[in-house]
């Protein structure tokens, strides 16, 4: 292994952002709220989803370091972690998305009985694969993509880490985002492109920017950095994710007109240095509400999208501003997240406790 005497401890700065970012994420998506010449309040904040690529990368190196478990054991322990929270999101967004279908388009019988066939898609994760889902959330493809990634390129790291290191990552940096910007122009593109979709690959440039991040940031800490000097590099990483709210907040002023798209790939290297920084403090202050933050970025960004079209749906039929219909978005965001997140939690707790029993019970031993 390349890194030597690795010691994994938590870091509650990544939690905090992880929730912060997905405040981004919902201002992303509260665009189509807007009403005709309403300007838009971080009309770009689609790019807050590098910042979860990248975490996701870095994460990524520490659980191979930590544990070394075999492609097998990573695939069905990020699963579990996953489906802790997705299946009661998946429910909740499904039967709201049934609702406010016959609700607002009253399909044919035939054509609903379609758009539920094709929902497992979404379950599956299978968003991002190219197959025509059912639409029921417009947000699950990063998953989709973020473990197509994972599953990708997880062999390499952990068996052929030298090579992925030195060689294959770099230059699928280079390759793949020089391929994006000139061909698209924008990191976002949610296209296809031969034989991939361009999301798929949107992910694997963060996912390896994050593995990049884990061994710069390895190799700082052999340094001893003083204090001092971490201070000041504390300040750089904030001015790193200033700049990140700024470019989401100027770059698009109507929905997808942005003002310069390839400011997407911007986002990487300032969240190369920005997150390397934030992995380079010892946070583990306020560790259970760190890691509550966590957990209710996961189930917010799960939620929020058939939050964003209930809000639509209310105000259908009557008139609104656009701030009013975004702090509403947020507040219900917010509301169903805690909520799914505490269904969530006591059903994996009450799992834990009977599994055995269940697990006799439907083995019939």
């Amino acid at each position: 292994m390349i890194v030597k005497d690795y010691n994994k401890k938590y870091n509650g700065l990544i939690d905090i952002l992880k929730f912060i970012f997905s405040g981004l994420i919902v201002f992303s998506h509260g665009i189509f709220l807007a009403n005709d010449g309403e300007k838009l309040i971080f009309g770009y904040g689609l790019i807050g989803v590098e910042f979860f690529f990248v975490v996701s990368g870095y994460l990524l190196m520490n659980t191979i370091y930590s544990n070394r478990p075999s492609l097998k054991e990573y695939i069905i322990k990020r699963l579990k972690g996953l489906y802790a929270y997705f299946i009661v999101s998946f429910i909740f967004c499904f039967f709201s998305w049934l609702f406010l279908l016959i609700y607002n388009d009253h399909p044919e019988k035939w054509v609903l009985f379609t758009y539920i066939l094709k929902a497992p898609f979404e379950l599956f994760f299978m968003s991002s694969s190219g197959i025509s889902t059912a639409g029921i959330n417009g947000t699950w493809w990063y998953i989709s993509a973020m473990l197509f990634a994972e599953w990708l390129l997880y062999p390499v790291i952990r068996y052929k880490e030298k090579l992925y290191l030195y060689y294959l990552a770099p230059l699928s940096l280079f390759l793949i985002s020089g391929y994006m910007s000139y061909n698209f122009g924008v990191i976002a593109t949610g296209t296809f492109s031969g034989f991939v979709k361009t999301d798929n690959l949107r992910a694997i440039l963060g996912i390896i920017t994050g593995s990049l991040v884990f061994y710069f940031v390895e190799k700082l800490k052999k340094l001893r950095i003083k204090k001092i000097v971490l201070s000041v590099c504390n300040v750089v990483a904030i001015i790193g994710y200033t700049a990140i709210f700024i470019i989401a907040y100027h770059n698009t002023y109507t929905v997808h007109n942005y003002v310069d798209g390839n400011l997407g790939f911007v986002t990487l290297p300032i969240l190369f240095i920005s997150v390397s920084i934030t992995c380079l403090n010892d946070f583990a202050k306020g560790k259970i509400l760190c890691k509550w933050l966590g957990k209710l970025s996961a189930c917010i960004y799960f939620v929020h999208w058939q939050c964003m079209t209930i809000v639509q749906t209310l105000y259908k039929n009557k008139r609104g501003t656009y701030h009013e219909k975004l702090i509403f978005l947020f507040v219900l965001s917010f509301v169903i997240a805690n909520i799914v997140m505490m269904i969530s939690d006591y059903v994996r707790t009450k799992i834990d406790k009977y599994k055995y029993q269940i697990l006799n019970i439907l083995t019939d031993r």
